[in-house]
């Protein structure tokens, strides 16, 4: 009688294999998911863009290590606020200078009036010792600063500027510059944005209201307690 001898099948090792990275896989999958919806509920948008850049590099083949800011937020608000509010009651700048506190940042803001001529970006010879005292205190941190014009909602149409949006950033850009150059901040930690008539503090319907939109904003950011190392 013809016997047929069995062939010993070859795949039980391969499909052992290909079921534990089939596994592996859908389990990183949810693993993922579950950390996206848990960071997306507890972060700010900007740190979501944190998030999003850190998996987009992560995806090129590098690790991002987060670490935790060094410095409590908290203790960098008090002594911040402390500082520029006991410069303001030497100063009896209260009329034209005032701090505003946020989560994020402090808002140092300064009415245009002190600062410069209507129509114009060309800081005043009186506003240069202001600027030359709020930067000596803003030298001491190491805070990123960001500077932001502003301006009313009456139109402009100068030789120079064809909008209050020019005249905001050159505004922002003549507090940066005076920063860098006469009080040596470092120009990694600072940037200008003019906003035009488009960030109002007061509705414009009074030219007293009018004349708080005009202003300078020196806004300190806290340290971020998510910051990316990435390690090549």
């Amino acid at each position: 009688m013809l016997k047929i001898k069995r062939k010993k099948s070859g795949g039980g090792e391969g499909g052992s294999f290909f079921t534990i990275w089939a596994d592996l896989n859908s389990f990183l999958m949810i693993l993922f998911l579950l950390l996206y919806t848990f960071i997306m509920n507890n972060v700010s948008e900007s740190e979501q863009q944190q998030v999003f850049e850190s998996i987009r590099v992560s995806l090129q083949g590098q690790y991002l290590q987060p670490k935790i800011a060094e410095k409590n937020p908290d203790e960098e608000r008090i002594n911040v606020v402390d500082k520029v509010k006991q410069y303001i009651q030497e100063q009896k700048l209260s009329d034209f200078l005032n701090v505003m506190v946020e989560e994020s940042k402090i808002r140092v803001v300064l009415a245009s009036p002190i600062l410069y001529e209507t129509g114009k970006a060309e800081l005043k010879e009186e506003a240069l010792e202001i600027l030359k005292d709020i930067g000596e205190i803003l030298k001491k941190t190491d805070n990123k600063i960001v500077i932001e014009g502003h301006t009313d909602n009456i139109p402009i149409k100068t030789e120079k500027y064809d909008s209050n949006w020019d005249l905001s950033f050159d505004r922002a850009y003549s507090v940066i510059k005076f920063f860098v150059e006469k009080v040596d901040i470092s120009p990694m930690r600072i940037q200008a944005v003019g906003y035009g008539e488009y960030r109002p503090m007061m509705p414009n319907d009074t030219e007293e209201n009018r004349a708080k939109n005009r202003r300078i904003e020196i806004n300190i950011m806290l340290q971020e307690v998510f910051v990316n190392n990435v390690i090549s």
